[in-house]
């Protein structure tokens, strides 16, 4: 009953104008900075250490914009359990799709990689607009059951295959004789067990290994997604290769290419990136 309640409010008031939205952000960002003091010192570590040669103006500016950043990733989020499919033509452009539809139409399937950077949810949402194969987006699911089925929901309501990271391998072999795409977020912090390590943003990082073993095991292309913020509630998509043939590119070519590219793209735009996410929980040596 709570889900459907929060899922109709969040539907009916989705249908505010973005202009009211994003200034409802606005309000909650300062509450969230100033007042909630919500994960200010990660935020401040973690920058501190991606930039060493920051000034502290530009740490306390980009720790404002960041703030800003998350509450309106609150309410992209907020607005995508009320709009139409076309409205993310509207406010998402795709610089050179035709590299991933030109690989499509010569049989090779595709991974899609990207970071939490900027709109990830809006690019993927977009990117399967221009698709006519079956498209797939890998997540993990929440911890907690009404988040995780409200995700769910608005990731999977224009047709997507919302598809949790313990039932991909099944999806992938029922797929296998099919031309196919997927994205998937390949930034998070991974068990140490798991880990395939490499530079980032100076510093050395472990990854996931889930996108660079699967690709190779299926012989699935991979690309880079960059998302670049244009200006609020509008943004731009490129397409990056990382490599058209897996099994002639080591896992940890991959993790590096794929670390230099997300590296570079956050690099641009310093404050869209999770920077109060506690990536660096344990070092190589550990």
């Amino acid at each position: 009953m709570t889900y459907w309640i929060l899922r109709g409010f969040l539907t009916v008031t989705g249908f505010l104008p973005l202009k009211v939205m994003y200034a409802i952000s606005s309000a909650a960002s300062w509450l969230l900075k100033n007042v909630f003091k919500y994960r200010l010192e990660v935020i401040r570590d973690n920058l501190k250490s991606c930039f060493p040669d920051a000034t502290e103006t530009d740490i306390r500016l980009w720790t404002k914009q960041y703030y800003l950043h998350i509450t309106d990733l609150l309410v992209e989020a907020w607005k995508e359990f009320s709009i139409r499919r076309e409205f993310f033509r509207r406010h998402v452009d795709l610089e050179n799709i035709e590299v991933l539809q030109d690989l499509l139409q010569r049989g090779k399937s595709t991974m899609l990689v990207m970071g939490h950077a900027n709109s990830w949810e809006w690019a993927m949402q977009r990117i399967y607009l221009e698709l006519d194969v079956p498209y797939y987006v890998l997540y993990r699911p929440a911890k907690n059951k009404l988040s995780d089925r409200l995700m769910y929901h608005f990731r999977a309501r224009f047709g997507i295959a919302v598809t949790p990271m313990n039932a991909v391998m099944r999806f992938l072999l029922e797929n296998r004789q099919n031309t196919i795409a997927g994205c998937l977020i390949a930034d998070q912090n991974p068990p140490k067990k798991d880990a395939i390590w490499s530079s980032f943003l100076g510093r050395e990082t472990p990854f996931f290994s889930g996108f660079q073993k699967l690709s190779k095991r299926f012989d699935h292309a991979v690309l880079f997604v960059k998302v670049t913020k244009v200006r609020r509630g509008k943004y731009s998509v490129r397409l990056e290769p990382i490599t058209e043939d897996p099994t002639n590119v080591s896992e940890q070519e991959m993790t590096d290419i794929f670390a230099r590219k997300l590296g570079d793209q956050i690099t641009e735009q310093v404050p869209t990136w999770l920077w109060s996410h506690r990536r660096w929980k344990y070092t190589k040596e550990e």
